[in-house]
């Protein structure tokens, strides 16, 4: 055997050797691969449950929309402090006044986008009502002072006035009158 016929012999084994090597390591990634696959299959089918159904708890709000949801929670809790509660007489008038749920309807659509289309959708219909009074301004009202009291209800050291508003009111409207 000459020189040459040795080195292609050595080289054939090598090659041989290389190329299972190298079968081995395809297979491996075959079946990394595989598995990747069956665990994205599982995801889509979880999402796909998820938008479907909404059968998971928390429903299908995103990261940013809960963070913003959280965040206009804050803004609509200070809204609702209109500075009555303190030691300090008050000319309650100045606070109470009869468009004031107005104004907080407004500062409501104006710093708390989300939560007033949440409010929106739940309150407001197309439909046409029978009562002409019960107006898209009156029902958001009633809106806002229901959001009022569920913040109030989530957090009761939150200095809400609206709530002392309506007790003020109720109150006063029951106080029986003396002749």
């Amino acid at each position: 055997m000459t020189n040459i016929e040795e080195e292609t012999g050595e080289n054939v084994a090598e090659l041989k050797s290389k190329i299972k090597e190298l079968e081995n390591q395809i297979s491996g990634l075959q079946d990394t691969a595989g598995q990747v696959i069956e665990s994205q299959s599982e995801a889509i089918a979880m999402l796909k449950t998820l938008i479907e159904d909404s059968s998971f708890l928390g429903g299908t709000l995103t990261l940013s929309e809960r963070n913003q949801i959280t965040s206009e929670v804050k803004k609509a809790k200070q809204l609702f402090i209109l500075g009555i509660r303190g030691d300090e007489v008050k000319d309650i008038e100045k606070v109470i006044n009869p468009l004031l749920f107005a104004k907080l309807v407004n500062q409501l659509k104006e710093q708390c986008p989300m939560i007033t289309n949440v409010l929106e959708q739940l309150v407001l219909s197309r439909n046409a009502s029978r009562n002409v009074h019960k107006t898209q301004m009156v029902k958001m009202k009633a809106a806002v002072h229901l959001l009022s009291s569920i913040l109030d209800v989530r957090d009761q050291n939150g200095h809400n006035d609206i709530q002392c508003c309506f007790l003020g009111c109720c109150v006063f409207h029951m106080v029986p009158v003396h002749r």
